[in-house]
């Protein structure tokens, strides 16, 4: 009698649990940043998706793996590093990607900018960050990190031993523009677009900074340093039913560029998916993610670990 009355609890209670949809969103630049920007979204979905609730989960790098190992995730946005690697642990499918916008001018691109203080008379390439200390987000960090990683050793500077200090200093990134300006760092590196928000936002002067490695791209309205790669991607997670991730992407594809949801976060929507070869030859090049070799087991590791027997 009590195993049937647990099956009808549980029976009970399922739908109501299956009605729930949660997203997690990178919160690159801070938790109180990504509910502010991506709750619009959230409640957007909500209205065109009927019968579903949805809720907002802000995550950084590592909690973002977690929740999905946990089961706590049925969508992700997040960066295309960040998704590579998630593909290849946690079997997530990316159904769309972003468009971002400022000024008018949308782009299904992104990169990442080096930069020091216009003031430093001592730094003017990449090759003048020898020596120097040198802010980033964390070393799993695509926008904030790989990118530039992969732009200094191109310029033969290993960023693990070739500066005076290498710091990761999480997110926000906004505290690494900071940390430049004010002088407790000589450079550092953030995504494209942080440095034209905080100047927009009255927080920055551009004229502060000097970018190192300035890319040129006629179709790309941000200062970069780096190469470009695939925006922010939407994504389900393995075991989401197939018809709930048929009705969110085809509801972000359906957002109008001037919707309350699209200007909260300064992007024109979504469109079809773009090609993440970029992504993966960064990670082939720099030896990390899925193209990480095994670490190789040396005769003194086995002195060190077997030296009893």
């Amino acid at each position: 009698m009590i195993g049937i009355i647990l099956l009808w609890l549980t029976a009970w209670q399922s739908p109501a649990a299956d009605l729930q949809v949660t997203v997690g969103v990178l919160a690159h630049r801070g938790v109180d940043t990504a509910i502010e920007m991506w709750s619009p979204t959230i409640a957007y979905l909500e209205e065109h998706i009927s019968g579903r609730k949805f809720r907002l989960m802000p995550l950084d790098l590592q909690e973002v793996s977690e929740a999905l190992s946990r089961g706590e995730l049925d969508f992700i946005l997040t960066n295309p590093g960040n998704y590579v690697e998630l593909e290849a642990g946690y079997g997530i499918t990316r159904i769309a990607t972003l468009k971002n916008i400022r000024n008018g001018q949308p782009s299904k691109t992104f990169g990442a900018v080096i930069f020091t203080r216009a003031s430093r008379d001592d730094i003017h390439t990449l090759a003048d960050l020898r020596g120097k200390t040198f802010d980033a987000v964390d070393e799993g960090a695509f926008g904030g990190f790989q990118m530039a990683w992969r732009e200094l050793m191109d310029a033969d500077i290993d960023p693990f031993s070739d500066f005076s200090e290498l710091r990761f200093s999480g997110f926000p990134q906004d505290n690494i523009v900071f940390d430049v300006r004010d002088g407790r760092l000589d450079a550092g590196t953030v995504r494209t677009d942080i440095l034209e928000g905080l100047a927009g936002q009255g927080l920055i002067e551009l004229a502060d900074f000097r970018i190192l490695n300035r890319q040129a791209a006629d179709d790309f309205p941000f200062l970069h340093s780096t190469r470009l790669y695939p925006e922010w991607s939407f994504d389900n997670a393995r075991g989401t039913p197939e018809g709930l991730a048929r009705e969110v992407v085809f509801a972000l594809l359906q957002m109008p560029v001037e919707h309350s949801a699209a200007r909260a976060v300064e992007y024109a929507g979504c469109t079809v998916l773009i090609n993440y070869q970029p992504v993966h030859d960064l990670f082939r090049q720099l030896v990390i993610g899925p193209y990480a070799r095994p670490a190789s087991f040396t005769l003194a590791d086995a002195i060190a670990r077997y030296w009893y027997w």
